[in-house]
């Protein structure tokens, strides 16, 4: 992981983690994780490669052997950053340190070689440097930064780019045959099932996107005894003792704002793609994907919710169950990170809608019938 601060998301409570990696013993029997920075530092890099993987790649190029250990990497990255007081590289390992890290050829070196051309040294990075080797002034880091917003033309193209290209994605092949799958465009907030999810969640998240919730007043009816000081007096518990019955009491009404749901502040020509997956077939049910986005200058945040159907007759469906979101972020202007929600999106979906019918036609035990039978071979 090459990021600033880049221990944060993963390393919060090391005592915590080292639990978890024993308990996933079963399923990770060795892992490195290498992470660029301590919490509270930065990254740094020149205009050719980041310090980081700078120095993971010389560990590679300047090895003797044909086989480079991970140890060996994780040693020369240590030994390069170690009189670094900007950034300190940091490493977790459950492993023995003997797997190997990659086959150095020769062909290798010459290759690597060629990415340290006027490449600059590390060790000369200054407080509050950028990664070029002289320290930067305040205009010069906000230019930089600038550089990752957007105009609403551009916003908006962009997620009009993101919709397209997930639209050419197709289920896997486990599952393709079985369904007939459309696209549909929603421009009404209405459509957008269990709002109130998303609005709830921009109340209580601290954001920079162009989305608010919405509220409602609700008319509360309850019930209250005539004689509050007598109840406080006694205590709910006491009241029939003493025979108190339903004159006591009376109704009253409250009126509440509570969240209904959420708007964008600006006009989003999506409010909701709708993805509609139709089974081909009487004994599997259809499903279908909810995408809701919201932007920033910066961001695009995207809520997304899998759901099958359930026929009410021959010819009407209901979702099954309730809608329940999930959510990925991605910044604007990195359209690879776009392709990558996409398919991952649309591979965890395939998925989903592969498991019930597994587990109807007994493929899963299948599955493990086979493993078992090749780990006896």
């Amino acid at each position: 992981m090459d990021a600033c601060h880049s221990g944060t998301p993963y390393i919060k409570d090391p005592d915590a983690f080292d639990t978890y990696l024993k308990g996933t013993q079963g399923e990770f029997k060795k892992c490195y994780f290498m992470f660029s920075s301590q919490t509270d530092q930065y990254s740094y890099q020149d205009r050719n490669l980041s310090f980081f993987t700078k120095s993971i790649v010389k560990s590679v190029q300047s090895h003797t052997s044909e086989v480079i250990r991970y140890k060996d990497v994780i040693d020369f990255v240590s030994d390069s950053f170690s009189n670094s007081h900007n950034q300190t590289p940091f490493f977790i390992v459950q492993a023995d340190f003997t797997e190997p890290f990659c086959t150095v050829s020769k062909t290798l070196r010459e290759s690597l070689a060629d990415l340290f051309l006027g490449d600059a040294d590390p060790h000369e990075t200054k407080e509050g440097d950028a990664g070029n080797g002289t320290e930067k002034t305040l205009l010069d880091l906000v230019k930089k930064d600038a550089n990752k917003y957007c105009t609403e033309e551009e916003a908006l193209s962009y997620l009009k780019s993101f919709f397209e290209g997930f639209k050419v994605l197709t289920l896997n092949d486990r599952v393709a045959g079985l369904y007939d799958v459309s696209f549909e465009d929603v421009s009404e907030y209405s459509e957008i099932p269990t709002p109130t999810a998303i609005g709830k969640w921009l109340d209580s998240n601290d954001h920079d996107f162009f989305a608010r919730s919405y509220k409602e007043e609700v008319k509360i009816r309850s019930k209250v005894h005539k004689d509050p000081m007598k109840q406080l007096v006694l205590g709910a518990s006491a009241l029939p003792r003493f025979g108190i019955n339903d004159e006591d009491y009376k109704y009253v009404v409250k009126t509440e704002n509570r969240i209904k749901g959420f708007r964008s502040t600006i006009d989003l020509p999506v409010k909701l793609l709708k993805v509609n997956v139709d089974a081909k077939f009487p004994n599997i049910d259809s499903a279908s994907i909810f995408m809701v986005p919201i932007i920033s200058k910066t961001e695009m945040r995207f809520f997304y919710s899998f759901n099958f159907y359930e026929q009410k007759d021959w010819n009407e469906k209901n979702i099954d169950g309730s809608v329940k979101w999930l959510t990925e972020i991605v910044d604007i202007k990195d359209k690879v990170s776009h392709n990558n929600i996409c398919f991952k999106i649309m591979n965890n979906f395939s998925e989903f809608v592969y498991e019930p019918i597994a587990e109807k036609f007994n493929l899963v035990n299948q599955k493990e019938h086979t493993e078992d039978e090749g780990d006896k071979a």
